[in-house]
C-alpha cells in the first residue's frame, strides 16, 4: 500500500504560496501553470468548491502558487482569461466588508518582452567572412 504523502495529488507545485493579507500588497509574474483548485465545501451541492490556482515565475526567478479564492479575484481572472506564458500583476486595492477587491493586469505572452540572449560566440576564425554556422 502507498503511502499517503507519496500521493502526486498532494504533492505541491510551484513556490510560495501568495498571499494579499493587507491593501497594497501585490505580485507580478509570468503564468506557468494554470489548475483547478477543489475544496471541501459543505455548502457546495456536490461538497466542493473549486478555484482557479496559477503557478508564476516572479521577476527575482523564484516561483509562488496564486490561489485565486476570493470572489472578486475570480471574476476578474474569468473575465481577463489568462493563459500560460501571460504576464500577470495582482493588487489588493481594497475591501468591500469582508471581501478583498483587486486589480488585475494581464499582459499577453505575444505582447511581452522576451530578454535577449547573449550573444553566440563566433565560430569562425577572425577575419572570415563566412557566417558562424
Amino acid at each position: 500500500m502507498s503511502n499517503i504523502w507519496d500521493d502526486e495529488q498532494i504533492q505541491p507545485t510551484g513556490g510560495d504560496f501568495i498571499k494579499f493579507d493587507a491593501i497594497g500588497d501585490k505580485t507580478k509574474g509570468r503564468i506557468t501553470a494554470i489548475r483547478k483548485q477543489r475544496f471541501a465545501d459543505d455548502n457546495a451541492a456536490d461538497g466542493y468548491s473549486y478555484a482557479p490556482q496559477l503557478d508564476l515565475t516572479l521577476a527575482d526567478g523564484s516561483e509562488a502558487t496564486l490561489t485565486a479564492g476570493q470572489w472578486h479575484l475570480k471574476k476578474q481572472l474569468i473575465e481577463l482569461r489568462p493563459e500560460v506564458g501571460d504576464e500577470i500583476e495582482v493588487i489588493h486595492n481594497a475591501k468591500q466588508g469582508r471581501s478583498k477587491l483587486f486589480a488585475v493586469t494581464v499582459t499577453r505572452a505575444a505582447d511581452v518582452p522576451v530578454p535577449a540572449a547573449a550573444p553566440a560566440k563566433a565560430a569562425a576564425s577572425k577575419g572570415s567572412d563566412s557566417p558562424p554556422f
